[in-house]
C-alpha cells in the first residue's frame, strides 16, 4: 500500500505536467513540425540544385542558338523566338501553377513540370526543323514556370521564420545557374554535339522528381505526428493551419475540422442546383459569362476586382520584368557598340552574377532579423539597380559598364529574391498560391511587352541609350510602386486592428 501510495501521487503529478504543458513536450519532441526544421533544410538544398539546374537550361540556350544557326541553317532572327518564349512561358505560366497548386499541391506541381521538361528536351534533341524547336521551346517553358513555381511555393510553406534567408539561398541557385550555365554548354558541344548535349541535359532534369519526393506534403506530417499523442491539446495543435501560415488551400480545408453547418449548406446548395437545373437552359451568353468567372476562379484573376494590395503588387512587379530581363537583352551589343571588347563585355555579366550570389545569401539576415520589411528593402534595391541603368547611358567607358555590373548586380539581384517575400507579407494564407501565379504572370508580360518596345526604340533611334533610359525609368517605377504598396498595406491592417477592437469593445 506504501508503494501504491508513492505511485499515485508520482502518476498524477506526471499526467498533470503532460496535460499543462504540452507545447514542451511537442518541442522536445524531434520533428514534430517540419517548419523551419532539419527536412527543411533538406528541401531548400534541393530547391537551390533545381533552380540552379533550370536557370542553366534556359541561358544554354543562347548558346545552342548559334549552334542552329550554323548547322541547320535557320536564321538567328527566328531562332531567338525560342529563347524568349522560354523565358516568357517561365513566368507567364503562373496562373497555370496556382491553380494545380491549389488543387494538387506543390510536389505534383514539380513532378509533372520535370516530366514535361524531361520530354520536350528529348524531342528537342531530334529536331530537324524550327516548328520543332518552337513547339518545343513552348512545352520547355511552361514546364519550367510549374517547376519554377513549385519551388516558391516549397519555400513558402516549409519556412516560417527563417524564410527569407531560406528563400535568398534557393534564388542563389539561379546565379550559379547562370555563371555556369553557358560555360557547361560550350564544353559539351565541343566535346560532344549539341544534340548529345540537350540529351544530357534531359538526364540533369530529371533532378525534379528527386526535389518532388523530398517537398513532402505537410499533411503527412500531421497524420505522423496525431497518431504518435492521444493529447488533444497537442492534437489541436496537428493542424496544417498551425504547422505553417502559409499552406496550401487544399490541404487546409482537407484537415481542418469542418462545422455541422457545412451540412446544411451542401443540402441547401444541392437544392438550388437541382432548381436551375430544372430552370430553361442558359443563352449563350449567359454560358460565356460562367465560362469567363470560371475562368477567372481558377486563375485567380478574380482577386484583381477584390484586393487593392493584389492589384498594386501586380504593377509593381509588371514594371519590374519591364527593367530587369530587358536590361541583359541588349547589354552585350550596346558594350561592343561602345567599344569594348567581347571578353571584356562577359567580364560585366560575371561581375554581376557574383554580387547577385553575395547579395541573395546575405539579403536574408535583414529580413529575419527584423532589420527592413521585405516592401522597403525591395523599394530601396529597385531604385538602386534604376541608377545603374541610368550610368551605362550616360557614360560608356569600361569602368562604367563595371560600375553598373556592380551595382545592378547588388540592386536587382536582390529585388528579384524579394518578390516572394513581399508577396507573402502583403497576401493572406488563403490567397497565397493564387497571387504568387499572378505575380510570374504580370511579371513575364512586362518583360515581353519591354523586350518588344526594346526593339522598336532601337530601330527608332539606333541608339542603345533610350533601351537603358527605358528599363532604368520602368525599375524607378517598381520601387516607388512597391513604397506605395507598403503604405497601403499598413494601411489596410490598422483599419482591420481598429475594426476588431471596435468589436471587443462593443462585445
Amino acid at each position: 500500500m506504501a508503494d501504491a501510495e508513492k505511485v499515485t501521487p508520482s502518476n498524477e503529478t506526471s499526467g498533470s505536467e503532460d496535460a499543462t504543458q504540452p507545447e514542451e513536450r511537442l518541442d522536445t519532441k524531434p520533428n514534430q513540425s517540419p517548419v523551419d526544421g532539419r527536412w527543411a533544410v533538406v528541401v531548400v538544398i534541393v530547391i537551390f540544385v533545381a533552380r540552379t539546374v533550370l536557370t542553366s537550361q534556359i541561358v544554354a540556350m543562347s548558346v545552342l542558338i548559334g549552334k542552329w544557326e550554323g548547322q541547320l541553317g535557320f536564321p538567328a532572327s527566328q531562332l531567338a523566338w525560342s529563347y524568349s518564349i522560354i523565358t516568357c512561358l517561365r513566368y507567364c505560366a503562373g496562373p497555370i501553377a496556382g491553380a494545380v497548386n491549389r488543387n494538387l499541391g506543390c510536389r505534383p506541381l514539380v513532378f509533372i513540370g520535370g516530366v514535361l521538361a524531361f520530354v520536350s528536351l528529348i524531342c528537342l534533341s531530334f529536331s530537324t526543323k524550327l516548328w520543332h524547336i518552337i513547339l518545343c521551346s513552348v512545352v520547355l517553358g511552361t514546364s519550367f514556370g510549374l517547376v519554377d513555381q513549385g519551388c516558391v511555393f516549397a519555400v513558402g510553406i516549409y519556412f516560417d521564420r527563417w524564410h527569407g534567408l531560406a528563400n535568398g539561398f534557393a534564388f542563389s541557385g539561379a546565379s550559379v545557374g547562370v555563371m555556369v550555365g553557358p560555360l557547361l554548354t560550350t564544353i559539351l558541344v565541343n566535346i560532344f554535339t549539341w544534340r548529345v548535349a540537350v540529351r544530357i541535359f534531359a538526364g540533369m532534369v530529371t533532378h525534379f522528381f528527386v526535389a518532388a519526393m523530398v517537398i513532402r506534403p505537410l499533411s503527412s506530417w500531421m497524420d505522423d505526428n496525431c497518431q504518435k499523442t492521444s493529447d488533444t491539446q497537442v492534437a489541436r495543435r496537428c493542424s496544417v493551419a498551425t504547422v505553417s501560415r502559409v499552406v496550401s488551400i487544399r490541404e487546409e480545408t482537407q484537415f481542418a475540422p469542418q462545422p455541422q453547418v457545412q451540412k446544411h449548406d451542401d443540402m441547401q446548395q444541392s437544392a438550388c442546383t437541382q432548381d436551375q437545373t430544372a430552370s430553361k437552359p442558359y443563352t449563350p451568353v449567359e454560358t460565356f459569362c460562367r465560362f469567363i468567372k470560371a475562368l477567372f476562379d481558377l486563375t485567380g484573376l478574380n482577386l484583381l476586382f477584390k484586393s487593392p494590395t493584389v492589384v498594386l503588387l501586380c504593377v509593381t512587379v509588371f514594371f519590374f520584368g519591364c527593367g530587369y530581363f530587358p536590361t541583359y537583352a541588349y547589354l552585350t551589343r550596346y558594350a561592343i557598340a561602345s567599344g569594348i571588347g567581347e571578353l571584356q563585355a562577359s567580364y560585366i555579366f560575371t561581375i554581376s552574377g557574383v554580387c547577385t550570389l553575395v547579395v541573395r545569401l546575405s539579403h536574408g539576415f535583414l529580413l529575419d532579423y527584423g532589420v527592413v520589411s521585405p516592401t522597403m528593402l525591395f523599394g530601396i534595391t529597385a531604385t538602386l539597380a534604376f541608377a545603374g541603368n541610368f550610368i551605362i547611358a550616360l557614360f560608356t567607358p569600361f569602368a562604367a559598364f563595371a560600375t553598373f555590373g556592380v551595382i545592378f548586380g547588388f540592386g536587382a539581384g536582390t529585388a528579384l529574391a524579394l518578390v516572394p517575400p513581399v508577396t507573402k507579407s502583403v497576401t493572406s494564407r488563403e490567397e497565397l498560391p493564387t497571387v504568387f501565379g499572378l505575380q510570374a504572370f504580370f511579371q513575364g508580360i512586362g518583360q515581353v511587352i519591354c523586350v518588344y518596345v526594346q526593339g522598336v526604340i532601337y530601330d527608332s533611334t539606333g541608339s542603345y541609350s533610350a533601351c537603358f533610359y527605358l528599363t532604368g525609368a520602368s525599375l524607378f517605377a517598381a520601387g516607388v510602386c512597391c513604397f506605395a504598396l507598403q503604405v497601403l498595406t499598413k494601411v489596410f491592417q490598422r483599419k482591420k486592428t481598429n475594426k476588431e477592437i471596435f468589436i471587443v469593445g462593443k462585445a
